[in-house]
């Protein structure tokens, strides 16, 4: 029976694990649009009985920005990565970002 309980127990934290990291990715999106590399970008979510956390990482491959994102509950850890193309398109009124997602990848 402890077997059966650890098993559901780690599923579970793989599952919140991964929605975590997926969080995170949509977190770095609004960050980047707003103010630039979200690199390091790191934070701790709870809820319910929840506590799981995400780290952002950034890099250059070619001209495109690969974002990855480390979702971590208990021992689970998953991760989410996406490769954007950015635009930076200044006018008068300011600066527009356009942010192009080339591909998303569990």
């Amino acid at each position: 029976m402890k077997t059966e309980n650890d098993s559901t127990i780690n599923f579970r934290d793989g599952i919140a694990a991964q929605c975590i990291a997926e969080a995170g990715l949509r977190r770095a999106l609004v960050v980047l649009y707003k103010n630039g590399n979200p690199n390091g970008l790191a934070e701790i979510v709870t809820r319910d009985s929840f506590r799981g956390s995400y780290q952002i990482v950034t890099s250059m491959e070619g001209t495109a920005l690969r974002v990855r994102s480390a979702g971590n509950v208990g021992t689970a850890r998953r991760s989410a990565s996406v490769l954007l193309s950015i635009a930076i398109e200044p006018t008068p009124e300011g600066a527009f970002t356009e942010l192009k997602i080339l591909s998303w990848d569990n």
